[in-house]
């Protein structure tokens, strides 16, 4: 492709897998709220994108991550976001 600036998979891969663990807990004595729900997120993972898209603006064409331009079910593996929830915890007090 001639006159494409080329895609860098070298700078900013986007986090596109997480593992989350849930607290949720929950108390009778709480009238506004009786219930509070905690996420701690214990790992984060990205990768470059395996299949770029050629975009066109202002007379200049260039690839970009299919993550920023495609809706999520046409996105390649690395650029789909995954949640991947590894504990849940549940308290009541």
């Amino acid at each position: 492709m001639r006159g494409v600036r080329p895609y860098r998979r070298d700078r900013h891969q986007p986090v596109s897998r997480y593992r989350v663990k849930v607290t949720e807990t929950y108390t009778d004595r709480a009238k506004d709220q009786p219930w509070s729900v905690q996420r701690q997120v214990t790992s984060a993972h990205g990768a470059p994108c395996e299949r770029p898209v050629e975009v066109k603006a202002n007379g200049r064409r260039r690839l970009i991550p299919c993550g920023q331009r495609l809706p999520a079910e046409r996105q390649c593996v690395a650029c789909r976001t995954s949640v991947e929830i590894v504990e849940v915890r549940r308290i009541t007090r």
